[in-house]
């Protein structure tokens, strides 16, 4: 499969960002925290949160490559689903006590940084392999794409919600 460019990977990432805004722009202030996503226990908060958390993910796997360590999301992919599933409840968990507005700041900082830091590399450190032993996601951009990634959808984590978020706010009128 052909690896996305970094302008590609950046329009994704854009692109599903401005769809999910566009659908929490329509969710009225006092349903921000009511639970259903997905008819599940998620708030659109914790669905923007939880999305942050990923693209949180990336940067540090930017950042650590550059140290050239192991980055924090390799350990969640070695433990498989139940891993990651308690890497998104705990960081659900961590972001409770936070109000809508605080965790809409941090998913607009943390995608920001995102970005800067996918802008801000070379092709060659975009396609550079993996610091450290790695049979799959052995370049930059196959990690990030994965971190941020959907089933045959590199840098497509968002677009694995937008269905149950759009049911959601659809429910709402």
């Amino acid at each position: 499969m052909t690896q996305p460019t970094r302008d590609e990977a950046v329009a994704t990432l854009d692109g599903l960002r401005h769809q999910v805004l566009t659908l929490l722009a329509r969710v009225p202030e006092g349903q921000r925290t009511r639970t259903g996503i997905g008819g599940g226990d998620w708030s659109v908060k914790d669905l923007l949160g939880h999305l942050a958390h990923w693209e949180s993910l990336a940067v540090e796997a930017i950042e650590a490559w550059g140290r050239e360590a192991r980055p924090q999301a390799e350990e969640y992919f070695a433990g498989g689903a139940e891993a990651i599933d308690a890497a998104n409840a705990a960081d659900v968990e961590r972001k409770s006590g936070w109000d809508y507005e605080d965790v809409r700041t941090d998913a607009d900082e943390v995608h920001e940084r995102l970005l800067g830091a996918i802008r801000g590399m070379t092709d060659e450190d975009w396609h550079r392999t993996a610091p450290y032993p790695a049979e799959r996601r052995n370049t930059m951009v196959s990690l990030v794409g994965s971190i941020l990634g959907a089933p045959k959808a590199p840098f497509g984590h968002a677009s694995a919600h937008l269905p149950d978020l759009e049911a959601f706010v659809s429910g709402l009128a």
